[in-house]
């Protein structure tokens, strides 16, 4: 079942990206039309390549970090194999000082190749809300659909109406609560939720609405006819499902080719460890996911798929440049820029430059082990502690007159 997702969405994370790239979309429609071309295809990949774009100097950022974990990962492994297997608290806090001293080594840190993809994530969500509902966010897209929405909403019994339409279709209203409270409340919203409604109509549903809504038939066939000009893209309707018998097939196709070959050129100068305890499930997840990615794509509005498709090619594009770059990068060089970056830092926690990283990570090995003899010896005096005091407490019951008895006076022990 088609599921709506009640006009702009409204998430505390996805929802202020999504409202800001749909005011980026939104001008981007604009801009064509004045060339002619209202179409919101062509919208789709434009905004896609711009926000792509955008995001290069942190897709930079990772795919050096990337760089330098592949110099690391032999160290690291090693590290992995040396603790392999050890689960006491020394042994693993002892892992947690040798890693991070690998790290300062290369002037690098745990985080700083996920905080370029935790940052990315949520703005790509977002354009996938925006483009999955592009009439929420192109006021000159909206507007078609309000037309038709307002003739909806004018005609008798039309609650009644499209709900039974709604299961015919197979539209999802979950979330929405009482569905004819929702379709006829007067604050604006129902004409939204038409809206939402409208925008996921395939051609063969629009049909089947001017036959639900006979008196309006007419009227709803001249405005699904701008409707269909604006979602059109070299012959295809975006907000259809890809049919295996037209042209449309060759999106979710070119979605796997696309992401295989983003992939391949992305791992060409960062070539898998196979030491790595990872390195099969990255190699099978390179493979795996262009092939999941095809699959959704024969199940979902062809517009979606065209987003996959163009951030691939842009990704391609941009991998080829990223490449020739690296081919050039001296490695050594910036390890040492980000070993001074990150003697700057050691010096404001504290540690000498003298200090090397190797002894950063025996301190903190030493420290480890110090403690642990501590929480030993301090174990050791409790429990001498409190045998003395069973002792005491059990010698308390002997005979007045034994030997005991008597060592216990004289050592001042009244009984």
């Amino acid at each position: 079942m088609v599921k709506l997702f009640l006009t702009q969405d409204q998430g505390k994370i996805i929802g202020p990206f999504a409202i800001l790239l749909g005011f980026i979309i939104n001008a981007l429609y604009k801009f064509l039309a004045l060339f002619g071309v209202e179409s919101s295809g062509w919208t789709i990949v434009l905004m896609t390549f711009i926000v792509n774009g955008l995001m290069i100097p942190l897709t930079m950022k990772q795919q050096k970090s990337s760089k330098l974990q592949s110099r690391m990962q032999p160290e690291l492994t090693a590290i992995q194999q040396k603790y392999k297997g050890k689960q006491d608290q020394q042994s693993m806090l002892a892992q947690q000082a040798e890693t991070k001293a690998v790290y300062e080594k290369y002037g690098t840190s745990m985080m700083s190749g996920c905080l370029p993809m935790l940052i990315t994530m949520p703005i790509l969500f977002a354009l996938y809300r925006v483009i999955y509902n592009i009439p929420a966010y192109v006021d000159s897209v909206k507007a078609l659909y309000s037309e038709v929405a307002v003739l909806i909403q004018g005609s008798n019994g039309y609650v009644d109406t499209l709900q039974t339409y709604l299961q015919h279709v197979q539209v999802s209203t979950k979330g929405w609560g009482n569905i004819s409270q929702a379709l006829s409340t007067a604050n604006g919203n129902s004409v939204n939720y038409i809206i939402d409604i409208l925008a996921k109509l395939t051609p063969d549903q629009w049909t089947s609405l001017q036959n639900d809504f006979p008196q309006i038939a007419g009227e709803i066939q001249n405005h699904y006819q701008s409707i269909k000009h604006v979602n059109s893209f070299l012959g295809m309707d975006i907000t259809s499902t890809p049919s295996l018998a037209s042209i449309s097939v060759m999106i979710p196709i070119l979605a796997v080719v696309t992401q295989m070959i983003s992939t391949k050129l992305m791992t060409m100068n960062n070539p898998i460890d196979p030491d790595n305890p990872a390195a099969a499930t990255m190699k099978s997840m390179n493979v795996t996911m262009p092939l999941v990615s095809g699959i959704m794509g024969l199940f979902l509005p062809i517009g979606v798929g065209l987003y996959w498709v163009a951030g691939s090619v842009f990704r391609i594009i941009q991998q080829i440049f990223f490449n020739k770059y690296f081919e050039k990068m001296d490695i050594d060089e910036l390890i040492e820029k980000n070993r001074a970056k990150a003697q700057k830092k050691r010096e404001r926690r504290g540690i000498s430059s003298e200090q090397t990283l190797q002894q950063y990570a025996n301190q903190k090995v030493t420290t480890v082990k110090d403690k642990s003899e501590a929480v030993k010896t301090s174990n050791k005096k409790i429990k001498g502690s409190n045998e003395v005091k069973d002792y005491k407490k059990g010698s308390a019951n002997y005979d007045p007159n034994s030997i005991s008895s008597i060592a216990n006076m004289l050592g001042g022990k009244k009984e």
